[in-house]
């Protein structure tokens, strides 16, 4: 399966949501022509006498801390000869394997293979990732951690991904072409940029969405904003369900409140998880970071289209959140010919929408 990725996992730990540039320290790997910037306080070890790093990864709430290793690894055959390597050595050594999949990464496939495994120090779930670049040396990296650790490792990892910076533009690799063993990656590494994530520049000043519909979470009464093409009502059980000429299905919107809920991110993991198993068959899957949309709110999606016993199925899964109240948007379609123009519809509403308490 191949996924785009738009950089990536939910905002579990604050630490990682709220990170700035202050807070950040530079890694280089001048042979894979790669920086990228990281927490200060993870430990980052080199490899004896090789260019490659172990990483000790710090996790919020939790006394053990996460495992990076970063390898540089030589390797020009077939993405089906990776995977199916990775697949083989984990059956050697009895782990069960949870998933293969592929993303892209800087214009590139990203090869990705998660199992879960016993040892000395209890369950851990391990996920390994090529980067599948026309390079001499590629990119592999090996992330683990206990399982109720591994989410908030992943963000923290994909999060760095997020800045990394290469020396020029990665290239698909082309196995019918090998690269040049002495032609050298890096040429001029620029520093990688991590911005604040709350600050707001004066190209993004917010806009109030002209649309309102009050609504109550936890005792507390809040206003929905939405843009104006939408109309939406409260429904039976406290969901609200939104309507645009533009779009063929309801959109449905299940309000909640971290105070006594999950957090908005690990809400939008469990309806992403839970909308996956609708589907026999997932083509593409695209996901968003949580971003300061138009409307000052925080927001992210996660995308798929695919098909069921029934035909084509498409997918948002979305999340909205203010402070500690969200909501998660919700909407299916089975028609292909209409999917441009209602999902641009619904990534406005997920741009331009917001949560805000009332007096």
């Amino acid at each position: 399966m191949r996924t785009a990725l738009l950089f990536s996992f939910f905002s579990i730990v604050s630490f990682s949501a709220t990170a700035n540039a202050q807070d950040q320290t530079l890694l280089e790997m001048p042979d894979l022509g790669l920086a990228m910037s990281h927490p200060k306080n993870w430990q980052v070890t080199p490899v004896k006498k090789s260019p490659d790093m172990k990483v000790l990864i710090p996790i919020e709430g939790s006394s053990q801390r996460a495992t990076l290793e970063l390898y540089n690894v030589s390797f020009s055959s077939e993405k089906d000869v990776w995977q199916l390597g990775q697949k083989a050595i984990n059956e050697r050594m009895r782990r069960e394997l949870m998933r293969q999949w592929e993303e892209e990464l800087l214009g590139v496939p990203m090869l990705l293979t998660k199992v879960s495994f016993s040892d000395k120090e209890g369950q851990q779930i391990l996920m390994t990732g090529l980067v599948y670049s026309r390079t001499a040396k590629k990119l592999m990296f090996r992330l683990s951690a206990a399982p109720d650790d591994f989410d908030k490792a992943e963000f923290a990892w994909r999060q760095t991904m997020n800045t990394f910076r290469t020396g020029r533009a990665w290239l698909p690799e082309d196995p019918t072409k090998k690269p040049d063993p002495k032609d050298p990656q890096r040429t001029q590494l620029p520093t990688p940029v991590v911005t604040n994530p709350n600050s707001l520049d004066g190209q993004n000043k917010t806009t109030k969405p002209p649309v309102s519909i009050e609504a109550t979470i936890s005792g507390r009464k809040v206003e929905i904003r939405i843009p104006g093409e939408w109309a939406g009502k409260v429904g039976e059980d406290g969901a609200i369900l939104l309507t645009n000429p533009d779009v063929g299905s309801q959109v449905r919107l299940t309000l909640a409140s971290a105070l006594d809920s999950d957090p908005p991110q690990r809400a939008l993991l469990a309806a992403s998880s839970k909308t996956l198993g609708d589907f026999q068959k997932v083509n593409k899957r695209d996901e968003s970071v949580p971003e300061k949309n138009r409307a000052g709110a925080s927001a992210a999606a996660v995308w798929r289209s695919g098909t069921t016993a029934q035909g084509d199925l498409f997918s948002c899964d979305g999340v909205c959140f203010n402070g500690d109240f969200y909501f998660v948007v919700s909407y299916r379609s089975t028609n292909a010919s209409k999917i441009g123009g209602e999902r641009k519809a619904i990534e406005n509403l997920l741009q331009n929408s917001t949560i805000q308490i009332l007096p």
